[in-house]
């Protein structure tokens, strides 16, 4: 941004306040999916999950165009997947030993890793 003359200079804590208010959105965004997942059974987040939060919360409405083309969700519930190594969802029993040695913490919690500003 610095170096095209159209758009001029950008004072250094621009991007950190950027980069923290994308990092809120998607963590605010992905929480509303997990509620839309949840409540389906689902063990794997699809297009479809995502579409119906965007068209369930009014504060995503801006996204309704980027999800018009995405097919809706069918069903109450969503089917279970068979198991096979090209799913890209991976259930708790299957990840939890490994998710367990690798982070020290029990499987089942998201560890939250947004960094946050330091003062100066």
């Amino acid at each position: 941004m610095q170096t095209d003359e159209d758009v001029g200079k950008v004072a250094a804590a621009v991007p950190v306040l950027i980069s923290r208010a994308l990092e809120l959105f998607v963590e605010t965004f992905m929480k509303d999916v997990n509620r839309v997942v949840e409540a389906r059974g689902a063990k794997t987040i699809t297009p479809g999950h995502l579409k119906r939060c965007i068209h369930a919360e009014p504060r995503f409405d801006f996204l309704k165009e980027v999800a018009s083309d995405v097919p809706d969700l069918q069903g109450d519930t969503d089917e279970k997947e068979p198991s096979s190594s090209s799913s890209v969802g991976l259930d708790a029993a299957a990840t939890s030993g490994s998710q367990e040695a690798t982070s020290g913490r029990p499987a089942g919690r998201m560890q939250r890793q947004l960094s946050t500003p330091r003062p100066r």
